[in-house]
């Protein structure tokens, strides 16, 4: 039996675990020789977002963790043996390629509006950050995800607002945006300029994606004084979609 007296010095980095655990359980297929180990993304039931390691490469992902938080690796379970040699040991991954920016520890999409700049250098560009909403919806939240592209000259997107979704559900969203946010970020009401909200793939049909909804149009005439565009955005090739004039 293996018994680890110290902590762990990144402990806080995923807080579901023991503080004094070595590898994340998994010393066969996880080396950490100082205890320093930080792998990759993992999120909690109540949607925050830990890392749980730190890499180099352009792109970040988030793994597969079961009911305590444990990360699943390739390889383990009852069927384990019919994963390949080469691939055992690798987590197991729920979104990938996730442009660097987007997330970092602590951040909670669920219960926090989030507000993501864009664009500029060092930051993600705008359709990566489309994309992994598109991918949040589709398969992690499995809700539509509603906010704002935020613009001062009311051109050039600087940033995007992404309302916590925790009520929103499988065909409605809310918005309401935060001012204070708004505020810490340097922004007002007045760079409100485009509102977007989500259609996940695997609820609406293939037409019903690119379509927006009598409650869409609604929202839409309502809040023509605050946005110069509507957009919904899908796991579809036609996305963004416009609909200011549908």
């Amino acid at each position: 039996m293996g018994r680890w007296w110290s902590r762990d010095p990144k402990a806080e980095k995923a807080q579901a675990w023991t503080p004094y655990r070595y590898a994340f359980d998994s010393p066969v297929n996880v080396v950490d020789p100082d205890g320093r180990l930080e792998d990759w993304y993992m999120i909690d039931e109540n949607g925050t977002f830990h890392l749980v390691k730190k890499t180099n490469d352009p792109y970040d992902i988030i793994v597969k963790t079961d009911r305590n938080g444990n990360i699943k690796y390739k390889g383990q379970g009852l069927f384990g043996f019919l994963v390949p040699k080469s691939q055992r040991g690798e987590p197991k991954i729920l979104l990938d390629r996730i442009a660097k920016g987007i997330l970092h520890d602590g951040i909670n999409f669920k219960n926090q509006d989030q507000i993501i700049y864009v664009n500029g250098p060092g930051q993600p560009k705008l359709n990566k950050v489309e994309q992994f909403l598109v991918d949040m919806t589709d398969y992690i939240v499995h809700v539509e995800i509603a906010g704002a592209y935020l613009s001062r000259d009311r051109e050039n997107i600087e940033a995007v607002y992404i309302g916590k979704y925790k009520n929103n559900g499988l065909t409605y969203s809310y918005f309401t945006p935060n001012y204070k946010l708004l505020l810490k970020n340097d922004f007002t009401l007045k760079d409100l300029y485009v509102h977007f909200h989500t259609h996940p793939s695997g609820v609406y049909s293939t037409e019903d994606q690119i379509r927006p909804s009598r409650k869409d149009l609604e929202y839409r005439d309502d809040q023509r004084k605050n946005f110069k565009k509507f957009i919904i955005i899908t796991n579809h090739p036609a996305s963004p979609i416009d609909y200011t004039n549908w």
